[in-house]
Formats: structure tokens, sequence, C-alpha cells
């Protein structure tokens, strides 16, 4: 970990997640993965030549759930925009049913790109409670946030 609490992931010297001739395609796969990780709680991006899309991205993740492959209530849920090409590649690997799940998240008011929580189908709300500490959020302010992500959320599940 890093001095402000994200863990470290080294960098990868080749810029490529190590796909040399002499690494096997799984090993460079699991470099994708930790880069991917690391990256995401770094609010960075990943190399772009990591996966060629999405669809090779969800047949790799695949590989690493085989294990369910053929379990008769098994349902991959995939979000909206980017997730589902992920997805569908997983479900289709898996033999598994597909769907959506639509969710939202929620800003923190004066700073609405700092999410303090989401919302999702089904009433699913998850709140960080450490972001909603730190910014003295009050109850009325996430009341407020959250009744306005749920009409966009429904307006949504309608489309």
């Amino acid at each position: 970990m890093n001095a402000s609490g994200v863990p470290s992931v080294r960098a990868d010297p080749e810029g490529s997640c190590g796909r040399s001739a002499n690494k096997d395609r799984l090993a460079a796969d699991e470099c994708c993965a930790r880069q991917f990780l690391g990256s995401t709680m770094r609010n960075e991006h990943l190399p772009e030549d990591c996966y060629q899309d999405r669809r090779q991205a969800g047949r790799v993740l695949a590989t690493y759930l085989h294990w369910y492959t053929g379990l008769e209530d098994l349902v991959i849920l995939g979000l909206p925009r980017g997730g589902m090409p992920v997805a569908h590649e997983v479900a289709t690997a898996l033999g598994a049913a597909l769907d959506v799940f639509v969710v939202r998240k929620l800003g923190v008011p004066q700073q609405p790109e700092l999410a303090m929580g989401a919302i999702a189908s089904g009433g699913v709300r998850v709140l960080n409670e450490d972001v909603i500490r730190a910014y003295h959020i009050s109850s009325d302010a996430i009341e407020a946030v959250a009744q306005r992500e749920e009409t966009e959320l429904a307006r949504r599940e309608r489309a």
C-alpha cells in the first residue's frame, strides 16, 4: 500500500502486461487483471493493449470462473454500457443466463463525481459510510440524492 492507503501495483516495465515470447497468455492476463484493479483504485486508465476489446476481456474472465459452468440457476449480471459485452462472453462460456443490472451512483452533493453510494434495481442501496462521515453528509441530503437517482433509475429500467 502507498501512503494514501491505495494498494500499490508494480508497473509493468514492458508496458504491455509482459506479453513477450517467453511469457504465457495466462500470466499476461493475470498481469492485466492486477493492473486493472490497481488502476481502478487510483482512478487511472489501463494500457489500451491489455485486451483487444471487452469481449476478449469477458472470455478471459470466464476462464477464471469455469467451475460455475453448468450450474442450473446461474445468472450473469452485466452493467449497462461497457459491462454487457463482458457479461455476454462470460454467460456464453459458462452456459448461463444473462441479465442486466441497472445501477446509479449516489454522488456527494458538493462533489457529484465522488460516490457516497449506489442504488440498483430491486431497491438495493449501498452506502460508503467513510465518505458520508468524511464529508458530513446528512440523512436528508442522502435521501434527496437517492430520490433523484431512483427517478432516473426507474426511467432507465423502462427504456
